[in-house]
């Protein structure tokens, strides 16, 4: 594969749009970010900075040899169980170095992170897809304007859509070597792990996917590699889970130990259950009273849990069965559909977030288009790259190793990054989650149909034998009628 940025032979006008695209990126977030420069941390946000303070100052007793404050990590870190710890520990170098940053500082933070882990992620999609998918990534939704803004929040949505696009690339570069039987080494299976769970603490709807790419993986292993490479594929694979797992444990145990029960990434699935697809008004027994419905309700199962002698997550689930006792199939499908539509079809929900801040007000007030900018900017490209996404379910390859591995790997991560309206409450937040898979679509489904149209065959070396391609092309094919069944059940439920 080419190096990132190096200008192919015969490709300099791809590589001058490449370099424009990357430029505007940049430009656009010098100027959206002077705007939002002064946005006050909300919601989850300041959760994730009370947490890398506490953090920081672990850092710091444990190099000082003095004993951690316990307490301020079970507070601030685990909390109610809500947020694993991911955002926390990339804010934690800031605070490091400033014991207590201001707005500014923690804005400018994370708009030069969030450009490190941009250009991470399209180095991996040139490296190991192509120029014309890191194109795309750059298309969208790297120069969509209410990206660009949450480029600059403390939120981990974003960065673990980025970090998708990175573990897809390396699955695909694992599943490459062992069809060619290259040598497969501990350490890449190493990184499987590490960049799993850090999409994990990340975003933590992530957890579907995580299994799932193991067994496709496995599978992939058994069918392609032979011989001695299919040993190094086993170890290589079995030293992801170990690493997955090690890292996974200590936010587990912390937890678990704090909240008095079970916890493997976090807690909000029974409240949010019984919010999304319940009778709120039931979850504390009754009404949990006027106010923060995620609040009251933690309030009452720890008084609850008090009086037991119980767990308040045991509580919380006791609560979540009492208010969805009443669930049907047909409510809880026409409430999914209510979900997706939040989760999907609402990209400029967050605009007025964003106009917020002061300076963003004032701008608003001098330029009457610059909302209107912000919102068709983000709405139109977007809604262009969602039905990509969908095509690509569809799409079907008969040859190439290549396309036909791409199309089952894309196909797995972008379903899989849908399954969070099915079981918790969502927003117009979390389309940042997936928006860079649905640019990877796009582009395969554009290089697809260049293919078709030109009729440019497969790379000799990478075409499978006839039983191995008609394998891979049937799973394609079952996929998209699983995928339409599933759609046509729910749609059936949810509007009957």
């Amino acid at each position: 594969m080419n190096s990132f940025f190096e200008v192919p032979a015969g490709k300099t006008r791809l590589s001058v749009v490449f370099m424009a695209l990357l430029l505007l990126h940049v430009s656009m977030k010098f100027w959206l970010g002077g705007h939002i420069i002064d946005l006050k941390l909300t919601g989850d946000e300041n959760a994730y900075s009370d947490a890398a303070m506490a953090l920081s100052n672990l850092v710091r007793d444990l190099l000082s040899l003095s004993p951690p404050d316990a307490s301020q990590i079970g507070r601030s870190v685990v909390g109610n169980g809500w947020f694993m710890p991911g955002m926390a520990v990339l804010l934690t170098p800031l605070y490091l170095v400033v014991s207590d940053p201001s707005i500014l500082a923690v804005r400018i933070y994370m708009g030069l992170l969030s450009l490190g882990a941009l250009l991470w992620a399209l180095r991996s999609a040139y490296k190991n897809l192509g120029p014309a998918y890191a194109l795309a990534l750059l298309a969208f939704p790297s120069v969509a304007p209410i990206w660009v803004l949450f480029s600059f929040t403390a939120w981990g949505d974003l960065y673990a859509g980025l970090l998708l696009v990175v573990l897809l690339c390396h699955s695909l570069a694992l599943l490459r070597n062992f069809r060619e039987q290259q040598q497969i080494r501990l350490w890449d299976g190493a990184k499987l792990g590490v960049l799993a769970i850090s999409c994990l603490y990340l975003r933590s709807s992530v957890l579907p996917l995580i299994p799932l790419l193991f067994a496709f993986l496995g599978a992939g292993l058994m069918m392609l590699a032979k011989g001695s490479s299919r040993i190094q594929g086993v170890k290589a694979l079995a030293m992801g889970a170990i690493a997955f797992v090690a890292l996974l444990l200590p936010w587990s145990i912390t937890a678990s130990a704090f909240l008095k029960s079970r916890v493997v990434t976090t807690t909000t699935v029974p409240i949010s259950m019984a919010v999304a697809f319940g009778n709120p008004n039931q979850l504390c027994f009754g009404s949990c009273g006027k106010g923060n419905i995620w609040f009251n309700s933690v309030r009452y199962s720890k008084q609850i849990a008090a009086m037991r002698g119980e767990d308040e997550i045991t509580v919380q689930k006791s609560m979540s069965r009492y208010a969805m006792r009443h669930v049907t199939a047909r409510s809880y499908s026409a409430k999914v559909l209510t979900n997706i539509r939040r989760y999907a079809f609402f990209p400029s929900a967050f605009v007025k977030h964003f106009l917020s801040s002061e300076k963003s007000k004032a701008y608003a007030a001098e330029k009457p288009l610059y909302e209107k900018f912000i919102d068709a900017g983000t709405r139109y490209p977007y809604y262009l790259f969602l039905l990509m996404m969908a095509i690509s379910w569809f799409v079907v390859k008969r040859r190439s190793v290549e396309k036909q591995l791409e199309s089952l790997l894309l196909k797995l991560f972008t379903v899989a990054m849908l399954a969070q309206p099915f079981v918790h409450i969502s927003g117009g937040r979390y389309w940042t989650v997936f928006a860079p898979l649905c640019a990877l679509s796009a582009a395969f489904v554009m290089t697809t149909a260049l293919q078709r149209v030109h009729k440019t065959p497969g790379p000799p070396a990478m075409i499978l034998e006839a039983s191995e391609e008609k394998a891979l092309f049937y799973l394609q094919v079952a996929f998209a009628i699983a995928l339409t069944f599933g759609a046509a059940i729910l749609l059936w439920l949810g509007n009957s």
